[in-house]
């Protein structure tokens, strides 16, 4: 048995049988990484030196990619920083932890695929998930001008326990796709020029969080984050549990993208359940947060709209919108029992009375202050509650600047006459201090 010196002698020459996993990007060897329970040591794989992957770009590595992969599973693949060109998906067993700090895999093909897919990628709707604890770390993934729709850098899908850090993505369909995944987490990443989604959490995710991350977005439907659940024949997947927070979400004006961030039961029958939109801030989206189909008990808190639209040439959309769902001329949900607290509108403008600055659909919600300075309803309202014989509590204040109050034609609540309203609060506005 080698030493603990004599095994990171063996990591110094790149011997990658007797390598434990090293605390750092740089290969050194951690005292936290000898386990004294018997439990295996992990082992470092290099892709360029045990696999001569070509990290000049100069020629196609995807098949010693993929073989490092395989002889890495269930340890560590360090890339080391160059350029990787890919022509086809690697495959990334559980267990695994990809270490791509400075390396970049682009690829030159004309049709589109995804970069990382787990193992058991196609494994049927309510099969066990095989694929745990799989890492991502750094890199920089670049489709170029490539963004078809099988253009998804990291793509899990039936899989678990998934964390991808301090990632760069650009262009492309998705930067990351969890897909009826479990427990996944993205933080602390960058996407530029998305056209469909940066973060996207579909076919009924559970326990999804993203946190600390951007994303550029670009293209009318485009989302910054998406938390989706799906109903259709034989597949009836609820989303539930999100926790999307501190993330900035820029859309790219000559482009009228759709909602920064969308939380929806997409099909008949399934819901989204529990998300929590807290402390993010969107700019220049076509709309702000939106959440549709049936489900409820959401929290949208604390986030900042900067300079965001709700007319038609914009997305056609709200600040906040709870709402149903139609699937087939079907009417599905609205979500109940949301809380819409504390958040903030600067330089946004609504100008249709059938949207609303903030849309509540749906009974017992809960709306706490909402901040509006130099916010544009005119021939609008700021509260639409559409809703026949619902329950809306309001316990904050509108708190507004002189302009905004002067473009309050059409009041601040308009709806169905059947909606209750509770409030402590008159409905007015209350301006705000000259001297702030």
């Amino acid at each position: 048995m080698l030493s603990r010196r004599g095994l990171a002698l063996a990591a110094a020459r790149g011997v990658a049988a007797a390598v434990v996993m090293p605390a750092g990007s740089d290969g050194s060897v951690s005292s936290d990484s000898f386990s004294g329970g018997g439990r295996p040591l992990a082992r470092v794989i290099n892709a360029v030196d045990n696999f001569h992957a070509d990290g000049t770009g100069t020629r196609d590595c995807t098949a010693e990619l993929q073989s490092a992969l395989i002889e890495a599973s269930g340890h560590v693949l360090v890339v080391p920083p160059g350029n990787y060109r890919l022509s086809a998906t690697l495959r990334i067993a559980g267990g695994t932890t990809l270490r791509a700090h400075g390396a970049r895999f682009f690829t030159t093909a004309s049709a589109g695929f995804n970069f990382f897919n787990n193992r058991n990628f196609e494994a049927p709707y309510g099969a066990v998930k095989i694929d745990h604890n799989i890492v991502f770390e750094g890199g920089t993934y670049d489709y170029g001008l490539l963004n078809d729709g099988s253009t998804h850098a990291i793509a899990m899908r039936m899989a678990a326990d998934i964390v991808v850090r301090d990632a760069l993505f650009l262009g492309g369909n998705d930067a990351t796709a969890m897909l009826a995944s479990q427990s996944t987490i993205v933080e602390n990443c960058r996407a530029f020029g998305q056209n469909n989604c940066a973060y996207d959490h579909w076919e009924g995710p559970q326990d999804a969080v993203v946190r600390g991350c951007h994303a550029f977005i670009r293209g009318r439907n485009a989302n910054g984050i998406l938390f989706t659940g799906v109903g259709e024949p034989g597949t009836r997947l609820t989303a539930s549990g999100a926790s999307f927070e501190d993330n900035w979400i820029v859309g790219l004006a000559a482009d009228e993208c759709g909602p920064g961030i969308l939380i929806n039961a997409d099909g008949a029958y399934c819901s989204t359940e529990n998300a929590k939109i807290v402390g993010n801030h969107l700019v220049n989206t076509g709309g702000g947060v939106v959440v549709s189909g049936a489900g409820g008990r959401h929290e949208i808190a604390e986030n900042e709209f900067v300079e965001c639209g709700a007319s038609s040439a914009r997305g056609g959309d709200c600040l906040v919108r709870i709402s149903p769902e139609i699937y087939n001329d079907q009417v599905f949900g609205p979500p109940n029992d949301c809380v819409v607290r504390a958040n903030r509108a600067i330089g946004c403008r609504v100008d249709s009375v059938e949207v609303g600055l903030v849309q509540l659909n749906g009974t017992g919600h809960v709306v706490g202050p909402l901040m509006l300075i130099r916010t544009s309803v005119a021939d609008g309202v700021v509260f639409w509650c559409p809703t026949p014989s619902n329950r809306i509590r309001i316990e904050g204040p509108v708190i507004a600047d002189a302009a905004t109050i002067a473009g309050v034609t059409q009041g601040f609540y308009m709806g169905d006459r059947s909606t209750i309203i509770e409030t402590p609060n008159p409905w007015k506005a209350r301006p705000m201090d000259s001297n702030r």
